[in-house]
Protein backbone atom coordinates (compact mmCIF):
# COMPACT_ATOMS: atom_id res chain seq x y z
CA UNK A 1 0.00 0.00 0.00
CA UNK A 2 2.88 2.39 0.81
CA UNK A 3 4.16 1.87 -2.74
CA UNK A 4 1.11 3.73 -4.03
CA UNK A 5 0.35 6.11 -1.14
CA UNK A 6 3.80 7.69 -0.77
CA UNK A 7 4.25 8.59 -4.48
CA UNK A 8 0.70 9.97 -4.54
CA UNK A 9 1.41 12.20 -1.50
CA UNK A 10 4.66 13.38 -3.07
CA UNK A 11 2.93 14.32 -6.34
CA UNK A 12 0.16 16.12 -4.45
CA UNK A 13 2.65 18.07 -2.32
CA UNK A 14 4.71 19.01 -5.36
CA UNK A 15 1.58 20.22 -7.14
CA UNK A 16 0.62 22.48 -4.23
CA UNK A 17 4.12 23.91 -3.94
CA UNK A 18 4.28 24.49 -7.69
CA UNK A 19 0.95 26.35 -7.66
CA UNK A 20 2.13 28.54 -4.77
CA UNK A 21 5.39 29.30 -6.58
CA UNK A 22 3.51 30.24 -9.74
CA UNK A 23 1.33 32.65 -7.78
CA UNK A 24 4.46 34.31 -6.39
CA UNK A 25 6.17 34.60 -9.77
CA UNK A 26 3.13 35.72 -11.73
CA UNK A 27 1.68 38.04 -9.14
CA UNK A 28 -1.96 38.25 -8.13
CA UNK A 29 -3.49 35.68 -10.46
CA UNK A 30 -1.11 32.75 -10.69
CA UNK A 31 -1.82 29.52 -12.54
CA UNK A 32 -3.65 27.54 -9.91
CA UNK A 33 -6.30 24.95 -10.79
CA UNK A 34 -9.50 26.95 -11.38
CA UNK A 35 -12.00 24.84 -13.31
CA UNK A 36 -12.88 22.04 -15.71
CA UNK A 37 -14.56 22.08 -19.14
CA UNK A 38 -15.97 19.75 -21.78
CA UNK A 39 -15.82 21.07 -25.34
CA UNK A 40 -18.16 20.05 -28.15
CA UNK A 41 -16.57 21.15 -31.42
CA UNK A 42 -18.23 21.52 -34.82
CA UNK A 43 -15.75 22.10 -37.61
CA UNK A 44 -16.06 22.80 -41.32
CA UNK A 45 -12.69 22.08 -42.93
CA UNK A 46 -11.03 21.88 -46.30
CA UNK A 47 -10.13 18.32 -47.29
CA UNK A 48 -9.04 16.69 -50.56
CA UNK A 49 -11.78 17.25 -53.09
CA UNK A 50 -14.22 19.25 -50.98
CA UNK A 51 -15.13 20.85 -47.66
CA UNK A 52 -16.30 18.48 -44.97
CA UNK A 53 -17.78 18.45 -41.48
CA UNK A 54 -15.79 17.19 -38.49
CA UNK A 55 -17.17 16.78 -34.99
CA UNK A 56 -15.13 16.45 -31.85
CA UNK A 57 -15.10 16.61 -28.09
CA UNK A 58 -12.40 17.42 -25.57
CA UNK A 59 -12.21 17.39 -21.80
CA UNK A 60 -9.68 19.45 -19.89
CA UNK A 61 -8.68 21.46 -16.87
CA UNK A 62 -8.47 25.23 -16.49
CA UNK A 63 -5.60 27.00 -14.72
CA UNK A 64 -5.50 30.62 -13.66
CA UNK A 65 -8.95 31.10 -15.27
CA UNK A 66 -7.24 31.61 -18.62
CA UNK A 67 -5.22 28.48 -19.55
CA UNK A 68 -6.93 25.29 -20.78
CA UNK A 69 -5.12 21.95 -21.12
CA UNK A 70 -7.04 18.91 -22.32
CA UNK A 71 -7.36 15.94 -24.62
CA UNK A 72 -9.98 14.81 -27.10
CA UNK A 73 -10.89 13.54 -30.55
CA UNK A 74 -12.14 14.76 -33.91
CA UNK A 75 -13.95 12.49 -36.36
CA UNK A 76 -14.71 13.19 -39.99
CA UNK A 77 -18.48 12.95 -40.43
CA UNK A 78 -18.91 13.48 -44.16
CA UNK A 79 -18.15 10.94 -46.85
CA UNK A 80 -15.31 12.44 -48.93
CA UNK A 81 -14.95 11.12 -52.47
CA UNK A 82 -11.70 11.94 -54.30
CA UNK A 83 -11.97 11.85 -58.06
CA UNK A 84 -8.81 10.75 -59.88
CA UNK A 85 -9.37 10.52 -63.60
CA UNK A 86 -11.96 7.83 -64.25
CA UNK A 87 -11.73 6.38 -60.76
CA UNK A 88 -12.87 7.65 -57.37
CA UNK A 89 -11.65 6.82 -53.88
CA UNK A 90 -12.97 7.57 -50.42
CA UNK A 91 -11.05 9.39 -47.69
CA UNK A 92 -11.66 9.10 -43.94
CA UNK A 93 -9.82 10.41 -40.87
CA UNK A 94 -9.87 10.26 -37.06
CA UNK A 95 -7.77 12.75 -35.06
CA UNK A 96 -6.73 12.31 -31.39
CA UNK A 97 -5.34 15.57 -30.06
CA UNK A 98 -3.96 17.33 -27.03
CA UNK A 99 -5.46 20.81 -26.74
CA UNK A 100 -3.83 23.90 -25.27
CA UNK A 101 -5.90 27.08 -25.15
CA UNK A 102 -5.53 30.56 -23.74
CA UNK A 103 -8.18 33.22 -23.16
CA UNK A 104 -6.97 36.82 -23.22
CA UNK A 105 -8.80 38.92 -20.60
CA UNK A 106 -11.13 35.97 -20.17
CA UNK A 107 -13.04 37.74 -17.38
CA UNK A 108 -14.71 39.91 -20.05
CA UNK A 109 -18.00 38.77 -21.59
CA UNK A 110 -16.42 38.71 -25.07
CA UNK A 111 -12.69 38.10 -25.38
CA UNK A 112 -10.11 36.73 -27.85
CA UNK A 113 -8.81 33.17 -27.56
CA UNK A 114 -6.00 31.09 -29.02
CA UNK A 115 -6.02 27.28 -29.27
CA UNK A 116 -3.66 24.62 -30.58
CA UNK A 117 -4.59 20.97 -31.22
CA UNK A 118 -1.75 18.55 -31.86
CA UNK A 119 -1.46 14.80 -32.01
CA UNK A 120 -1.77 11.70 -34.13
CA UNK A 121 -4.38 11.02 -36.77
CA UNK A 122 -5.39 7.83 -38.53
CA UNK A 123 -6.41 8.34 -42.16
CA UNK A 124 -7.57 5.87 -44.79
CA UNK A 125 -7.92 5.91 -48.57
CA UNK A 126 -9.73 3.15 -50.46
CA UNK A 127 -7.23 0.96 -52.25
CA UNK A 128 -4.25 2.50 -50.42
CA UNK A 129 -4.90 1.32 -46.87
CA UNK A 130 -4.44 3.40 -43.72
CA UNK A 131 -1.72 5.77 -42.63
CA UNK A 132 -0.75 7.43 -39.36
CA UNK A 133 -0.25 11.18 -39.56
CA UNK A 134 0.87 13.89 -37.18
CA UNK A 135 -1.19 17.07 -37.23
CA UNK A 136 -1.11 20.52 -35.67
CA UNK A 137 -4.04 22.90 -36.00
CA UNK A 138 -3.72 26.36 -34.42
CA UNK A 139 -6.81 28.56 -34.28
CA UNK A 140 -7.76 32.06 -33.16
CA UNK A 141 -11.21 33.41 -32.41
CA UNK A 142 -13.55 35.08 -29.99
CA UNK A 143 -15.31 33.54 -27.01
CA UNK A 144 -18.58 34.57 -25.39
CA UNK A 145 -19.19 33.90 -21.69
CA UNK A 146 -22.92 33.12 -21.88
CA UNK A 147 -23.23 31.72 -18.35
CA UNK A 148 -20.65 30.76 -15.78
CA UNK A 149 -21.15 27.15 -16.84
CA UNK A 150 -21.48 27.70 -20.60
CA UNK A 151 -19.24 29.44 -23.16
CA UNK A 152 -19.43 29.70 -26.94
CA UNK A 153 -16.53 30.42 -29.30
CA UNK A 154 -16.13 30.99 -33.03
CA UNK A 155 -12.67 30.18 -34.39
CA UNK A 156 -10.69 29.93 -37.59
CA UNK A 157 -7.39 28.22 -38.23
CA UNK A 158 -5.24 26.00 -40.40
CA UNK A 159 -4.56 22.27 -40.19
CA UNK A 160 -0.94 21.22 -40.85
CA UNK A 161 -0.57 17.50 -41.69
CA UNK A 162 2.74 15.63 -41.87
CA UNK A 163 4.01 12.07 -42.44
CA UNK A 164 1.59 11.18 -45.24
CA UNK A 165 2.70 8.10 -47.18
CA UNK A 166 -0.34 7.88 -49.45
CA UNK A 167 0.68 7.68 -53.13
CA UNK A 168 -2.24 9.90 -54.14
CA UNK A 169 -2.28 12.41 -51.25
CA UNK A 170 0.54 14.64 -50.05
CA UNK A 171 0.80 16.50 -46.76
CA UNK A 172 -0.38 19.65 -48.54
CA UNK A 173 -3.47 17.83 -49.84
CA UNK A 174 -4.54 16.81 -46.34
CA UNK A 175 -3.70 20.21 -44.80
CA UNK A 176 -6.20 23.04 -45.09
CA UNK A 177 -8.20 25.88 -43.61
CA UNK A 178 -11.03 25.31 -41.14
CA UNK A 179 -13.63 27.21 -39.18
CA UNK A 180 -15.37 25.93 -36.09
CA UNK A 181 -17.89 26.66 -33.39
CA UNK A 182 -17.14 25.30 -29.93
CA UNK A 183 -19.67 24.85 -27.13
CA UNK A 184 -18.03 24.63 -23.72
CA UNK A 185 -19.76 23.21 -20.64
CA UNK A 186 -18.18 23.20 -17.21
CA UNK A 187 -17.43 25.42 -14.26
CA UNK A 188 -14.79 27.95 -13.23
CA UNK A 189 -14.32 29.13 -9.65
CA UNK A 190 -12.37 31.86 -7.93
CA UNK A 191 -11.73 35.44 -9.05
CA UNK A 192 -9.59 36.93 -11.77
CA UNK A 193 -6.72 38.87 -10.22
CA UNK A 194 -7.31 42.04 -12.22
CA UNK A 195 -11.09 41.94 -11.72
CA UNK A 196 -10.74 41.35 -7.98
CA UNK A 197 -8.27 44.22 -7.55
CA UNK A 198 -10.59 46.62 -9.42
CA UNK A 199 -13.53 45.40 -7.33
CA UNK A 200 -11.61 45.94 -4.09
CA UNK A 201 -10.59 49.46 -5.12
CA UNK A 202 -14.23 50.37 -5.75
CA UNK A 203 -15.06 49.52 -2.14
CA UNK A 204 -12.11 51.31 -0.54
Amino acid sequence: MKTFVLPALFILSASVLFAQQEETVLGHRGLGFSGFWWNWSHQVAQFPGDKAYMRGSQFGLEFGKCLFIGYGTYKLQDDIVIQQGQTSTRFDMHFNAFKIGYGFQAYKAIHPIFNVDLGGAKASVDGEGTDHLFMIQPAVGVELNVFRWFRLSLEGGYRFATDSDFPSLSNADISGLFGQAVLRFGYSWGHFGKYRREYDRDWE
